[in-house]
């Protein structure tokens, strides 16, 4: 079966990643796109409203109640947004019937992050990585990257040299991805614990290096690539 697709793939990574940002306008854009704006994770269960209550982000947190987003997803770990906050106006605003809060809530200016691997296991490559996050915070950049002209096609990938030699398949914006995403969507798919390994380099078998955007347009359906992992240094 493959997994994935572009607008809840990509798209829905990079509505992940500006919600785990803060940026609003950036994430208003994502959502125009038509991405499922309750769409999960694939390794951790994390909906874009998980990310925003954990970063304490008020102004988004009520702009996706707003939007529809669904307040009882349970993540991996079976817990609500809810459950991630620490700030008590967004515990007011989550456990308000109509995503508004009372005149008399209580309200704090103290927003304080969650430790993200210790609530998850794992570290998503834009957190892992922010040097290579798009610029959605002052520019409009990111509308132009999410709406750019796609060509999809299913590659079958795997780890290398492991004891699971099977391949899954996988459909991929081979036009409108940058290499970073790549790599990371591969890692997600092939559910890689990054705390643990990172990639050291993306092969497409027999023998050729996926390197860049420009190797990544060059595949083609059904091309076979496996990831060569090595161990993080404690």
């Amino acid at each position: 079966m493959r997994c994935g697709g572009y607008n809840n793939g990509i798209a829905g990574e990079r509505l992940h990643e500006v919600c785990y940002l803060g940026d609003l306008n950036a994430v208003k854009k994502v959502i125009e796109t038509g991405v499922d704006i309750n769409v999960a994770n694939k390794v951790n269960k994390w909906t874009p409203l998980h990310w925003a209550v954990s970063q304490s982000n008020f102004p988004l947190v009520e702009y996706l109640i707003g939007e529809g987003a669904d307040r009882n997803m349970e993540n991996d770990k079976g817990q609500t947004p809810v459950q991630l906050s620490t700030s008590q106006e967004i515990d007011n605003l989550l456990k308000s019937e109509n995503g508004v809060i009372e005149e008399n809530a209580t309200k704090t200016s103290e927003f304080s992050k969650v430790n993200i691997r210790e609530k998850h296991g794992f570290v998503p490559n834009f957190i892992e990585y922010p040097h290579i996050t798009y610029p959605g915070r002052e520019d409009d950049h990111l509308n132009e990257s999410v709406l750019i002209q796609s060509r999809e096609i299913y590659v079958k990938v795997r780890i290398a040299e492991n004891e699971e030699t099977d391949f899954i398949e996988l459909d991929i914006d081979v036009e409108g991805i940058s290499f970073e995403e790549f790599r990371f969507i591969l890692c997600q798919e092939l559910q890689i614990n990054t705390k643990q390994q990172s990639v050291k380099k993306i092969r497409k078998l027999p023998n050729t290096i996926v390197r860049n955007e420009k190797d990544i347009k060059r595949l083609k359906e059904g091309t076979e690539v496996e990831l060569i992992l090595i161990d993080n240094q404690v």
